[in-house]
């Protein structure tokens, strides 16, 4: 995985009793720790949440790092030690969120659908500096009509360098991923993809949104395929598949266009910008948009 360095990254999890310590230790490659944090704060549920702010540090960007995070109970008569977990393989520098509809999905290397399945800059998927997160769909077997939550398991929401999983990233965010890294090779790249064809943006915007003069804007459930409607639970689908990264820490949020939405009629146009702004509202962080369809009928 990378951990964005110029913002913040909630780590979660959960713990038997709510009395429980917490404690996250971010250690480089001799195991030290060049920076702790911890919580108290677990709920009555177990439930714990950890903020790592690395924006004050100035770590060597070309190791690779760990994060151990550490349990310990409040009051423990038995003598045993605190409970640790360690996630190895972490690089820290700059991570970015690319979503959108069918022209951010069209995938990375998939036969007879990957616009990247020929490019010389394919090779790049080896380069161990930029890291791929792709939560969704993650084969040419897995539709977008299969994008419900039984389907976000631990293995097909793993961060990658490269290989088999990566066959169903975004050609268009890996490129974006490959430029970045181009302009500053010393910075390691993270890239998330949870693009979804052929969905309107109320899919994205949990199907609710405040306009700029107060009015609120809604659909029932977002529309699919062609506007009709969401009968696949597509919409559960996409909104876990945002929560699964809606805390961790990223530099911007890349989103391009698809053809959904993008002629919507005049009735429409309202609407479409105030889940739009609610969109980019909801994760807070610079907002690049791309609309290759534009015309005078769009907001």
């Amino acid at each position: 995985m990378v951990i964005d360095l110029h913002s913040t990254t909630s780590i979660k999890g959960s713990a038997p009793l709510a009395s429980d310590r917490i404690t996250i230790n971010v250690l480089d490659g001799t195991s030290t720790a060049i920076a702790n944090f911890s919580t108290m704060t677990v709920s009555t549920r177990g439930e714990w949440s950890v903020t790592l702010d690395l924006q004050s540090l100035s770590p060597d960007k070309s190791q690779t790092y760990s994060l151990v995070a550490t349990y310990t109970r409040d009051y423990d008569d038995t003598g045993s030690p605190p409970s640790s977990l360690e996630i190895t393989n972490v690089r820290l520098g700059r991570t970015f969120h690319c979503s959108g509809q069918s022209n951010m999905e069209v995938p990375l290397v998939t036969t007879g659908k990957g616009v990247c399945g020929s490019d010389p800059h394919t090779a790049f998927l080896n380069n161990t500096s930029v890291r791929l997160l792709r939560v969704g769909d993650t084969s040419i077997e897995y539709d977008q009509m299969v994008v419900n939550g039984a389907n976000l398991t631990t293995e097909r929401i793993a961060w990658v360098v490269g290989g088999s999983n990566t066959l169903f990233f975004s050609c268009l965010c890996f490129a974006f991923a490959q430029t970045i890294h181009a302009a500053d090779p010393t910075t390691p790249i993270g890239v998330v993809d949870t693009s979804e064809s052929s969905t309107s943006i109320a899919c994205f915007s949990r199907g609710q949104a405040q306009c700029a003069n107060g009015a609120t804007v809604d659909e029932s459930g977002c529309l699919y395929v062609g506007g009709q409607p969401d009968s696949w639970g597509v919409e559960l689908g996409v909104q876990q598949r945002l929560s699964a990264v809606e805390d961790l820490g990223l530099s911007a949020f890349l989103w391009y266009q698809g053809t959904a939405d993008a002629r919507g009629l005049d009735t429409n146009i309202a609407r479409y910008g105030c889940h739009m702004r609610a969109l980019a509202e909801r994760f807070a962080v610079p907002f690049f948009y791309v609309d290759p369809l534009r015309n005078v009928k769009r907001g």
